[in-house]
Protein backbone atom coordinates (compact mmCIF):
# COMPACT_ATOMS: atom_id res chain seq x y z
CA UNK A 1 0.00 0.00 0.00
CA UNK A 2 2.93 2.51 0.97
CA UNK A 3 4.80 1.38 -2.28
CA UNK A 4 1.39 2.16 -4.11
CA UNK A 5 1.12 5.94 -2.54
CA UNK A 6 5.20 6.43 -3.13
CA UNK A 7 4.65 5.92 -6.79
CA UNK A 8 1.48 7.61 -7.30
CA UNK A 9 3.39 10.33 -5.50
CA UNK A 10 5.95 10.28 -8.01
CA UNK A 11 4.11 10.69 -10.83
CA UNK A 12 2.83 13.06 -9.96
CA UNK A 13 5.45 15.57 -9.13
CA UNK A 14 7.33 14.00 -12.41
CA UNK A 15 3.82 15.01 -13.95
CA UNK A 16 3.89 18.70 -12.14
CA UNK A 17 7.91 18.80 -12.82
CA UNK A 18 7.10 21.62 -15.52
CA UNK A 19 5.21 23.99 -13.22
CA UNK A 20 7.14 22.98 -10.67
CA UNK A 21 11.13 23.05 -12.49
CA UNK A 22 9.96 26.59 -13.73
CA UNK A 23 8.89 28.03 -10.60
CA UNK A 24 12.05 26.77 -8.68
CA UNK A 25 14.39 28.38 -10.99
CA UNK A 26 12.51 31.79 -11.14
CA UNK A 27 12.81 31.84 -7.40
CA UNK A 28 16.51 31.07 -7.96
CA UNK A 29 16.54 33.60 -10.82
CA UNK A 30 16.16 36.05 -8.41
CA UNK A 31 19.33 35.16 -5.81
CA UNK A 32 21.99 36.88 -6.88
CA UNK A 33 20.61 40.63 -7.36
CA UNK A 34 19.54 39.73 -3.58
CA UNK A 35 22.39 38.40 -2.21
CA UNK A 36 25.70 39.56 -4.84
CA UNK A 37 23.94 43.06 -5.10
CA UNK A 38 24.39 43.43 -8.79
CA UNK A 39 22.47 46.04 -10.26
CA UNK A 40 22.07 44.34 -13.86
CA UNK A 41 23.50 40.68 -13.67
CA UNK A 42 20.39 37.98 -13.11
CA UNK A 43 21.05 34.35 -14.01
CA UNK A 44 18.23 34.21 -16.31
CA UNK A 45 17.68 30.83 -15.00
CA UNK A 46 13.86 31.32 -14.88
CA UNK A 47 13.55 32.47 -18.60
CA UNK A 48 16.20 29.64 -19.29
CA UNK A 49 14.12 26.71 -18.02
CA UNK A 50 11.02 27.85 -19.56
CA UNK A 51 12.53 28.38 -22.98
CA UNK A 52 13.58 24.90 -22.37
CA UNK A 53 10.07 23.79 -21.55
CA UNK A 54 8.64 25.39 -24.74
CA UNK A 55 11.45 23.79 -26.91
CA UNK A 56 11.10 20.32 -25.93
CA UNK A 57 7.45 20.48 -25.20
CA UNK A 58 5.46 23.31 -25.54
CA UNK A 59 2.06 21.41 -25.00
CA UNK A 60 3.38 21.30 -21.48
CA UNK A 61 3.32 24.93 -20.61
CA UNK A 62 -0.06 26.61 -21.22
CA UNK A 63 0.03 30.36 -22.20
CA UNK A 64 -1.48 31.43 -19.30
CA UNK A 65 0.98 29.63 -17.51
CA UNK A 66 3.98 31.42 -19.57
CA UNK A 67 1.80 34.46 -18.70
CA UNK A 68 2.14 34.05 -14.94
CA UNK A 69 6.27 32.82 -15.13
CA UNK A 70 6.74 35.92 -17.16
CA UNK A 71 5.42 38.79 -14.52
CA UNK A 72 6.94 36.24 -12.12
CA UNK A 73 10.58 36.93 -14.08
CA UNK A 74 9.67 40.34 -14.19
CA UNK A 75 8.82 41.10 -10.79
CA UNK A 76 11.91 39.49 -8.89
CA UNK A 77 14.11 40.56 -11.73
CA UNK A 78 12.81 44.01 -11.56
CA UNK A 79 12.25 44.33 -15.94
CA UNK A 80 10.23 46.43 -17.31
CA UNK A 81 6.77 44.87 -16.37
CA UNK A 82 5.26 42.22 -18.99
CA UNK A 83 8.50 41.88 -20.96
CA UNK A 84 8.97 38.37 -20.56
CA UNK A 85 5.47 37.59 -20.48
CA UNK A 86 6.12 39.14 -24.23
CA UNK A 87 8.94 36.82 -25.22
CA UNK A 88 7.90 34.27 -23.67
CA UNK A 89 4.44 34.46 -25.17
CA UNK A 90 5.96 34.61 -28.82
CA UNK A 91 8.24 32.22 -28.35
CA UNK A 92 5.80 29.85 -27.73
CA UNK A 93 3.67 30.52 -30.90
CA UNK A 94 6.66 30.79 -33.27
CA UNK A 95 7.23 26.89 -31.64
CA UNK A 96 4.13 26.11 -31.91
CA UNK A 97 3.58 27.11 -35.36
CA UNK A 98 6.31 24.45 -36.39
CA UNK A 99 7.78 22.36 -33.88
CA UNK A 100 10.84 22.68 -35.87
CA UNK A 101 11.76 26.41 -35.17
CA UNK A 102 13.77 26.56 -32.07
CA UNK A 103 14.37 22.71 -31.38
CA UNK A 104 16.42 21.23 -34.12
CA UNK A 105 18.29 17.40 -34.19
CA UNK A 106 21.56 18.99 -33.94
CA UNK A 107 21.54 20.81 -30.66
CA UNK A 108 24.42 23.47 -32.08
CA UNK A 109 21.49 24.85 -34.38
CA UNK A 110 19.74 25.09 -30.96
CA UNK A 111 21.95 26.17 -28.59
CA UNK A 112 22.77 29.07 -31.39
CA UNK A 113 19.40 29.91 -32.09
CA UNK A 114 18.78 30.44 -27.93
CA UNK A 115 21.67 33.05 -28.34
CA UNK A 116 20.68 35.13 -30.66
CA UNK A 117 17.19 35.30 -29.36
CA UNK A 118 18.42 35.53 -25.65
CA UNK A 119 20.89 38.36 -27.40
CA UNK A 120 18.02 40.00 -28.87
CA UNK A 121 15.45 39.90 -25.56
CA UNK A 122 18.89 41.59 -23.64
CA UNK A 123 18.91 44.32 -26.13
CA UNK A 124 15.39 44.87 -26.20
CA UNK A 125 14.85 44.72 -22.66
CA UNK A 126 17.97 47.59 -21.91
CA UNK A 127 16.39 49.38 -24.52
CA UNK A 128 12.85 49.40 -22.84
CA UNK A 129 14.37 50.45 -19.91
CA UNK A 130 16.53 52.72 -21.55
CA UNK A 131 13.45 54.68 -22.76
CA UNK A 132 10.86 54.24 -20.26
CA UNK A 133 12.88 54.65 -16.94
CA UNK A 134 15.55 57.35 -16.60
CA UNK A 135 17.77 56.15 -13.56
CA UNK A 136 19.29 52.79 -15.34
CA UNK A 137 22.69 52.44 -14.93
CA UNK A 138 24.43 50.07 -17.94
CA UNK A 139 27.80 48.25 -17.56
CA UNK A 140 28.77 46.45 -20.07
CA UNK A 141 31.06 44.55 -18.29
CA UNK A 142 27.73 42.66 -16.22
CA UNK A 143 25.87 42.65 -19.68
CA UNK A 144 27.86 40.58 -21.36
CA UNK A 145 29.00 38.69 -18.34
CA UNK A 146 25.12 37.69 -18.12
CA UNK A 147 25.04 37.11 -22.21
CA UNK A 148 27.68 34.37 -21.63
CA UNK A 149 26.69 32.69 -18.57
CA UNK A 150 23.19 32.16 -19.42
CA UNK A 151 24.43 31.12 -23.10
CA UNK A 152 27.21 28.90 -21.38
CA UNK A 153 24.57 26.80 -19.28
CA UNK A 154 22.45 26.66 -21.45
CA UNK A 155 23.02 22.61 -22.25
CA UNK A 156 23.10 21.88 -18.51
CA UNK A 157 19.09 23.10 -18.56
CA UNK A 158 18.48 21.92 -21.66
CA UNK A 159 19.77 18.61 -20.79
CA UNK A 160 17.51 18.40 -17.25
CA UNK A 161 14.78 19.33 -19.01
CA UNK A 162 14.63 17.11 -21.74
CA UNK A 163 15.62 14.03 -19.36
CA UNK A 164 12.18 15.05 -17.42
CA UNK A 165 10.09 15.57 -20.77
CA UNK A 166 11.29 11.91 -21.55
CA UNK A 167 10.63 10.72 -18.35
CA UNK A 168 6.91 12.39 -18.51
CA UNK A 169 6.30 11.31 -22.05
CA UNK A 170 6.88 7.60 -20.57
CA UNK A 171 4.43 7.77 -17.87
CA UNK A 172 1.64 9.64 -20.40
CA UNK A 173 2.28 6.19 -22.18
Amino acid sequence: MSLNFINKFYTNILLASPFISSFLFCIIDSSPLYFFQFDYFKSNTGLLVLYCWICCDYKRLRPIILLFFGILVDLFNNIFFGFSSLFLLSIFLIQRKDNENLYCKKFVFTWIRFGSIFLAYSLFNFIFHDLFLDEIKFDIIEFIITILITVAVFPVFFMLVSKLNDKIKFYDE
